[in-house]
């Protein structure tokens, strides 16, 4: 008698193994909250393109923006056509960089730009959206309140040359919007958030982005800045809930046509 165990059912002659399909999956776990940081040699390449590409993107706008402690500035949206091409141009260049770097490296899902579905994504564009007024509004108490105690008055912005609401104006405050909300999100919130948690900074990746996007705000005066910083907290704290940056470039580029129209209605 063999000791020998007989084969399995499917390597028996006769026998045969039915294709069954596999079960369907009706749930598709959430992305990470944040990224494993990177080692040795991968993750000081990551930080020193992160520390380029931050001075690169805000370090312009900073430097010209000083004059607005004193003298704030608005976009201007009477401009001519070419002039305002190259500048749309120009500012979609570092999301273009940074949305190479993220896919050369095949980390752009994780960056949040996977394909959203259609009706979460016009939910939480909503939510951005709200959440970004509601930040506005907070912060214009806060200023109100704080000037009321001190005594002080606001430096008025300069809109000598405010232009008139009409057709031109609409479809430039929209390009300029857009381009404003790709961008921004793009860099400072998919880029940046990303880039540092796996530079092995998880916790700054929280805060230093939104402050470098909000410091190259400084063209609109301190109190601007402050409001601006208010209304990043809900776009940080929406990205790294749900990691995707589209309901962020459009809630952003939506609240930044409605300031556009509020500075130049008042």
């Amino acid at each position: 008698m063999s000791d020998r165990l007989p084969p399995p059912p499917a390597e028996q002659p006769g026998w045969s193994t039915p294709d069954v399909p596999p079960p369907p999956v009706y749930y598709v776990p959430p992305p990470p909250r944040h990224q494993p940081a990177l080692e040795g040699r991968l993750r000081t390449i990551v930080r020193v393109e992160l520390l380029v590409l931050f001075a690169a993107t805000a370090g312009p706008n900073l430097v010209f923006g000083l004059s607005g402690i004193s003298d704030p500035q608005t976009v201007q949206t009477d401009i001519p056509v070419t002039t305002l091409i190259a500048s749309l141009l120009a500012s979609l260049g570092p999301a273009a960089i940074a949305g190479y770097l993220l896919w050369r490296d095949g980390c752009l899902e994780a960056a949040g730009f996977a394909t959203p579905r259609p009706l979460a994504l016009l939910g939480q564009t909503g939510l951005a959206f709200v959440c970004a007024i509601g930040a506005a509004i907070g912060a214009g108490i806060i200023v109100t309140a704080i000037l009321a105690a001190t005594g002080h008055e606001l430096n008025p912005v300069s809109n000598a040359d405010k232009p008139e609401i009409g057709v031109g104006f609409a479809l430039t405050a929209l390009a300029i919007s857009a381009t404003a909300g790709i961008s921004e999100e793009a860099v400072y919130r998919g880029y940046g958030i990303t880039r540092m948690e796996q530079a092995g900074w998880p916790r700054a990746a929280v805060v230093v982005p939104l402050l470098v996007w909000t410091a190259q705000h400084l063209y609109a005066g301190p109190v601007a800045v402050f409001v601006v910083g208010c209304v990043g907290i809900p776009f940080v704290w929406l990205f790294w809930w749900k990691r995707s940056v589209w309901p962020l470039m459009l809630g952003h580029a939506c609240y930044d046509v409605l300031i556009f129209f509020l500075n130049t209605a008042r």
